[in-house]
């Protein structure tokens, strides 16, 4: 199984609260209907903490079956609506991408 971790930060000209319900309710939906080899979909929120603000305002996961399912994906008509749409609300210059094969350990 395959992971991608993606840390996500959204546009100087948005909230973090407006990215955090365009995410949520435009590009999500929008990303469950479009990429089919997905296994899992999960939406991880980052919140302000004693630390201070956070670095990125989420990080995405995505479970494929392998990574030759995600490459497919990748250069497919439904991945550049997904990356179009990512223009509505994220900086793609701080955008981090990470593929990864999962090891659960407990």
């Amino acid at each position: 199984m395959i992971k991608l971790i993606v840390l996500l930060k959204r546009k100087s000209d948005l909230t973090h609260e407006q990215f955090l319900k365009y995410w949520r309710e435009t590009h999500a939906p929008m990303a469950l209907k479009l990429f089919a080899v997905q296994r899992k979909y999960v939406q991880n929120y980052c919140v302000t903490s004693p630390l201070g603000e956070p670095a990125f305002d989420g990080v995405a996961e995505v479970w494929v079956d392998d990574i030759e399912s995600l490459m497919t994906f990748a250069s497919s008509e439904e991945a550049s609506k997904l990356n179009e749409d990512e223009q509505q609300f994220l900086d793609p210059s701080q955008m981090v991408v990470l593929i990864t094969e999962e090891k659960i350990m407990k």
